[in-house]
């Protein structure tokens, strides 16, 4: 199941972007932007930031403000991958 694979995925730590996680998934991006919002509304993410604050030096800095998020697990997507084997 898609949103099974993207948890693991998140799990591990990485950050992702919708376009790496697409492409890892072999699916569309604007799917993987759907699943993310389902996952979030199912609340089994959570995010940890909103935006960027476009800090001086950084390689990201010409991005527009609040386009990036990062999201994380929350404990109940935390708690629903322990009850579920791995997805292959």
């Amino acid at each position: 199941m898609l949103l099974d694979k993207i948890l693991h995925m998140l799990n591990r730590g990485r950050i992702l972007s919708y376009e790496d996680l697409a492409q890892n998934l072999k699916v569309d991006q604007t799917l993987i932007e759907a699943a993310i919002n389902q996952l979030d509304h199912m609340g089994y993410l959570q995010k940890v930031h909103k935006g960027c604050n476009t800090c001086k030096g950084c390689s990201k800095s010409s991005m527009e403000r609040n386009i990036m998020h990062v999201w994380t697990l929350s404990k109940e997507g935390k708690d629903y991958l322990k009850g579920i084997k791995k997805p292959s």
